[in-house]
């Protein structure tokens, strides 16, 4: 017979919401930590989401050393599989707008975790 507590922590890990990175409002930032490395935004009320931050009030997102180095390996991956997607298909205009949010949310190597445009 297995244990309750191990039965209820599997169950309970299934459910997690993983911790916002920054919120105003309704809006939440989140890492994509599984596909492109890049910052999303979802607004917890209507259940929409965006790349791009959804007011110019938004809070600067920080990421934490661990998460920043995933987040770049991520996009790397992501850039050169959009890369090579466009280069069959001849579709440019996703990959430029990809590209520019990387280079927006880069965080300097001062060790601050601060992306270098702030």
């Amino acid at each position: 017979s297995s244990s309750p507590s191990s039965s209820s922590s599997s169950s309970s890990r299934l459910q997690v919401t993983p911790e916002p990175l920054a919120e105003e409002g309704t809006w939440q930032a989140f890492l994509d930590d599984e596909t492109t490395g890049l910052i999303y935004y979802f607004d917890t009320k209507t259940g929409e989401s965006l790349w791009e931050p959804p007011t110019s009030t938004f809070p600067a997102v920080r990421l934490p050393r661990k998460k920043q180095r995933l987040a770049e390996e991520l996009r790397r991956n992501y850039r050169k599989a959009r890369q090579q997607e466009t280069e069959k298909t001849g579709d440019a205009s996703t990959s430029s707008s990809v590209v520019q949010v990387v280079q927006e949310t880069k965080v300097d190597d001062s060790g601050s975790g601060l992306p270098s445009w702030i």
